[in-house]
This record gives structure tokens, sequence and C-alpha cells, in this order.
């Protein structure tokens, strides 16, 4: 899983990103910067009590990878359309976090008083306007050459995005086909992505929900059908330093029951419909990443292709059996495992064992 995080100068993007990864990125990055990029493992106690049981070799956790873009300038997209425009660098990310300034700092970019839905609606309308470039580049190059019942067919569809984008509309609010989705697969649109707003609030907010604070604000992103966080980037900074029980005692004094980064990554597996399963031996212990909804042969499949081809049955027992039990074993004996058929629908968090033969 990609999540890309943008924002504009100022709110505290990279600060948010280092506190993430445990990085040293520097905040003072231009507008020509390379963007910073870092993967960490999916935090899951799941896979961590697993491992207390098998002690196994080798744990295999889920990973993240953070790509952190220089601060949006609103214009930006149309001045620099094509390879130059930042904003190419986050096309290959799953999510975009958008990073809202709600805090008051004395600072040469903070000019203005916070204010969410304005910030919102720049970075969008920069979303929005890359798109917008990108198909009428397309649609120009394909003008100029001869046409195919396929190019047409694209060159239809493009005209569709191009008129729902000119109406000041969001990709993501465009209603698809199957085999429309298929077709722009590979233009990686940026306002079609899923987004999840981080609210970056002062620590003064830490124990408290700003939802009636700013109440208009909430009332525009549920509009939108965007989720929210709030996070403090300064508070998460000083926790991504500890840990053990150091981080503990921080985490309990500021009244989190964990760190934000956590809860940012189960946001991003919620918005993008990803679950995970299990494999568990004294070899490996493995967390694996699919989609709600995917059957045990697609789940196979992520593993290796022979194992889906070869498919058979795949020997299932719930993590809250095994935490019950106390071991998988122990599951099976008190009557919680189950043969399941290739169009079982996967749970989060099952522990599975695939029997399969080529």
């Amino acid at each position: 899983m990609k999540i890309g995080i943008i924002g504009l100068s100022g709110v505290g993007k990279t600060s948010l990103f280092n506190a993430l990864t445990k990085s040293s990125a520097s905040v003072a990055g231009g507008r020509n910067s390379a963007p910073n990029i870092a993967t960490i493992r999916v935090p899951d106690e799941r896979i961590d009590k697993l491992s207390d049981v098998y002690k196994p070799k080798k744990t295999s956790y889920a990973n993240v990878e953070f790509v952190d873009i220089a601060g949006v300038i609103p214009g930006g997209a149309a001045q620099a359309a094509g390879e130059n425009n930042l904003l190419n660098n986050i096309r290959p990310v799953d999510v975009i976090c958008h990073v809202i300034r709600v805090f008051d700092e004395e600072c040469e970019q903070l000019t203005d008083a916070v204010n969410i839905i304005g910030d919102i609606k720049k970075i969008n309308d920069e979303l929005l306007l890359s798109d917008l470039a990108m198909i009428e580049s397309r649609i120009s190059r394909m003008n100029l050459k001869k046409k195919t019942p396929a190019s047409e067919q694209e060159q239809k569809l493009l005209e569709k995005l191009k008129a729902h984008l000119e109406a000041e509309q969001m990709l993501f609010t465009l209603e698809l086909t199957p085999d429309e989705e298929t077709t722009l697969q590979g233009f990686k649109f940026l306002s079609q992505k899923k987004q999840i707003v981080v609210l970056n609030i002062d620590e003064k907010y830490i124990k408290t929900d700003i939802n009636s604070k700013y109440a208009d604000a909430m009332a525009y992103l549920k509009k939108l059908d965007t989720p929210h966080i709030q996070i403090s980037a300064k508070i998460e900074m000083e926790i991504s330093q500890l840990e053990g029980d150091d981080e503990k005692l921080f985490l309990e004094e500021n009244g989190l029951a964990e760190p934000g980064r956590n809860r940012l990554i189960r946001l991003a597996y919620d918005v993008l419909g990803n679950i995970s399963f299990f494999t568990a031996g004294e070899d490996e212990v493995k967390a694996w990443t699919i989609q709600k909804n995917d059957n045990a042969h697609e789940a196979a499949g992520k593993i290796h292709s022979d194992i889906q081809r070869g498919f058979i049955k795949a020997e299932v027992v719930s993590y809250a059996d095994f935490l019950e039990h106390g071991s998988v074993e122990k599951a099976k004996s008190a009557g919680k495992y189950r043969l399941e058929p290739k169009h079982y629908v996967v749970v989060d968090g099952d522990i599975i064992n695939f029997r399969f033969n080529v």
C-alpha cells in the first residue's frame, strides 16, 4: 500500500512524514525537491501474538510506503503541466493523505487564519487541473492519429471525464462502469483517488474533539464523503522518538490510546477496502493484504499462482478463535477448524493454510 502526503506549504506535511516513518527529512524542502519516501511495517498486534506463539524463524509484516511531496502552490498544476508537475510524484499511490493546518504558529508562510474548507478546495483544485491538463493532452494527441473503434471509445470516455472536471467535480464523484474503470487504470488520475484528510491540530487540542469547533468543515467533508482524522504532528514527532514503556507512558499522559501512525494506517486500510489474513508456522508468520470480499481462491493467488492454480481447500481458523484457545492447534481441537472451498469469502484476521496440488 502506498500513501501520498500532500498539502500547502507550512501545514506540517514533512513533520508528519517524519513522525510516521521515524525519518529526519528536511522540513525546508523547496518546490523542486525530490519527494521524501519511506517504507514502514504495518503495526498489527495480531501478527505479534502469532509470532509469540509460533516463535518462527521469520516474521513478515505487511508494509506501507509513504510519499511526501513539496508543498503545493495554488496554480502550480496549470503552470507546470506534464513531467515537471510535482503532483506526478503521487500518481502511483493508492490513497492521498491531505494534511490541513489546524494550528496557529508564527511563520512567514502562514499569514491566514485556519481555513479548513478553503485549504481543501485549493488542493483539490490542483488535483482537478492536473487531471484536466492530462486529459486535454491525451485527446489532442489522439486527434492526430487514425481513429479505431478502441480509440473512439477511449476518447468518448475522456470527453465524459473532461466535462465532469470542467464542472469542478472531482473524478471520485463520477460513477463509472467496471469496463470504464479498467480503461482508465493506466492514467492514474489524481482526483479519482481515495482521500483521507489529516487535521494537523495544535497540541492544545490533543485531548479535544474539534468537530464541534469546526462544524462547517466537518459538514463539508461529509458532503465530499472524505474521512478525516485529527493528529498533532508535533506530538507524534515526540512519540516517534520513544519506545516501549516510555512510549506507553507518554501516550497515557496525553490521553492517547495509540500513536496516530496506527490510526492513520488503519483508516487507509478501511478507505481502500483492504483486510489482512495470516499464514503461520515455525518457518514464518506472515501478514497478507487483500481486498474485502476476496475469496479463498483469490487469497491463494496472493501467495503464489501455483497455490491458486492447484487450489483444493483452505484450512481456516479465525483469529478470534485462535486468541480464545491460545493456538491454532487448540482451536482445532475445540472444533473451530474449518475446511473452506474456493468461493469462501476471507474474513479479516483469518489464519489460513492452503491445500493445493500442481
